[in-house]
C-alpha cells in the first residue's frame, strides 16, 4: 500500500490552482485535457487563470456549467506545454470500504502568489444519498475548507473517487464529496457540442416580461476603466417595481468610494426610506427606479420585479454596461401532482422559482422543500 507521501507526490501534479477575479479553488487535469472544477469555483466568468505543475495558463475558457449538480468543465487545454501535464482518471467510489484511509488534495485557503497543493489525510465515515439530485456524497472526517472546491478525494491506493466541492461541516468535523460514478455521468453530456456555456451578447437596454412572484435578472461587468454602475429599470405598465443590484456569487457588492465619501454614502442619501445604495424601491408612483454607484471590478446581477400583484408584464432596463439576460430554465411551466417532486436551482440572490399545483376542490396537499 502506498504512503501518504507517495499518494501526493503521484496525485498533486494533476491538481491545479484556478483564479477567478472573485476567488480560488481547485481543479483535476483529466487524460482527455478538460479540467474539472465545481461550478461555484468559476462562477459566472467566461474564462479562468490555471496555475499548474508544469505552467501558468491564462484565459482558459469555461466550457460548461451544470448549476444544479455544481460542476464545470474548463478548457480543453493544447499546446506542447499542456501536453506535458500529468493527468488523472476517475476510478471507482464504490469498492472503497467505510472505514479506509482516504486523502483530499486541493489548495485550501491558498493566498500564495507561487500557490502549493495540499494534502489532508482522513477516513471515509459513510454514504449519504441525495434523493433531490440522486447522487452519493461521500463522507469523510477531513474537513474541507475554501479553496479545496474542486480538489481530489484519494483513496488509500491513490485511485481518484470524487470531487470535492459541497464543503465542510465544521460543527460536526465532517466533509461531503461528490463520487466518483456520478461525477463521471454528469460531465458525459457536457462534452456534447451545443452544450457549452457561451454568453449572450450584452446590451445596454434590455427588455423582459415579469409578474410579482418572478424576477428579471441581468449580469453586468464592471471593469477599472468604467467603474460607477447605473441602472434604470421601468414599467411602461407604471406599475410599482424594485430595483436591486449585488454580486454574481450572492454578496453584498464592495463600494468602491473615497475615504472622504463614505459618510455620503452611508448617511442615508439614497433615501430615508431605505439608505442601501444597491437596492432602490422609493418610489410607488410608477415611475421608476435608478441605481448609480462605483463599485470595485468584477461580475455583478441586476435584479428587477414588480411589487403589484400583476401577471406577466414587461419591464425596461438601461445600463452604463452591456445587461447580459439571465436564463432561468424554472420558468413555471411545470405543474406538479400529488406524490411528485420538481428539482431546481437558485440562479441567483433573488431568483423566484414558480411552480403549478393541480387540485380538486376541497383538496389539501402537504409541500415539503428541501435544499
Amino acid at each position: 500500500m502506498p504512503t501518504a507521501v507517495e499518494v501526493f507526490a503521484a496525485a498533486s501534479p494533476s491538481v491545479v490552482f484556478i483564479e477567478v477575479p472573485s476567488g480560488t479553488g481547485s481543479g483535476l487535469v483529466l487524460s482527455d485535457g478538460w479540467v474539472v472544477t465545481n461550478a461555484h469555483v468559476v462562477g459566472r466568468y467566461p474564462t479562468v487563470r490555471l496555475f499548474t505543475s508544469v505552467g501558468e495558463f491564462v484565459d482558459i475558457p469555461v466550457h460548461a456549467r451544470d448549476w444544479l449538480n455544481d460542476l464545470a468543465l474548463v478548457g480543453p487545454l493544447t499546446g506542447p506545454v499542456a501536453e506535458t501535464l500529468p493527468a488523472l482518471d476517475f476510478g471507482s467510489a464504490e469498492t472503497v470500504r467505510v472505514g479506509e484511509a482516504v486523502y483530499l488534495v486541493g489548495f485550501p485557503g491558498e493566498v500564495e502568489s507561487d500557490p502549493e497543493a495540499t494534502i489532508t489525510a482522513g477516513i471515509l465515515s459513510r454514504r449519504r444519498r441525495h434523493p433531490c439530485l440522486d447522487v452519493t456524497f461521500l463522507q469523510v472526517d477531513a474537513l474541507i475548507a475554501g479553496g479545496q472546491s474542486g480538489g481530489a478525494l484519494l483513496d488509500e491506493r491513490g485511485n481518484l473517487i470524487g470531487i470535492s466541492g459541497l464543503g465542510g461541516f465544521t460543527d460536526s468535523n465532517f466533509g461531503l464529496v461528490f463520487s466518483a460514478e456520478d461525477v463521471v455521468r454528469v460531465l458525459q453530456p457536457m462534452y456534447l457540442p451545443g452544450s457549452g456555456s457561451t454568453e449572450a451578447p450584452g446590451r445596454k437596454r434590455q427588455e423582459a416580461a415579469s409578474a410579482y412572484y418572478d424576477t428579471a435578472a441581468f449580469l453586468v461587468t464592471v471593469t477599472e476603466a468604467l467603474p460607477t454602475l447605473s441602472v434604470r429599470a421601468s414599467a411602461p405598465s407604471g406599475a410599482d417595481i424594485w430595483l436591486v443590484i449585488d454580486s454574481a456569487d450572492g454578496f453584498p457588492p464592495i463600494p468602491a468610494y473615497a475615504d472622504d465619501e463614505l459618510d455620503y454614502l452611508f448617511g442615508g442619501t439614497y433615501g430615508e426610506e431605505d439608505p442601501d445604495a444597491f437596492y432602490a424601491d422609493e418610489n410607488a408612483e410608477g415611475d421608476g427606479e435608478t441605481l448609480e454607484v462605483r463599485v470595485l471590478p468584477g461580475r455583478y446581477v441586476v435584479s428587477v420585479g414588480y411589487w403589484s400583484p400583476a401577471e406577466w408584464e414587461s419591464l425596461e432596463v438601461t445600463s452604463s454596461h452591456p445587461l447580459v439576460p439571465l436564463d432561468d430554465p424554472e420558468n413555471g411551466s411545470d405543474t406538479l401532482r400529488a406524490g411528485r417532486s420538481a428539482t431546481g436551482n437558485i440562479g441567483h440572490l433573488y431568483d423566484t422559482d414558480r411552480f403549478h399545483i393541480e387540485l380538486e376542490a376541497d383538496e389539501q396537499v402537504r409541500i415539503q422543500v428541501d435544499s
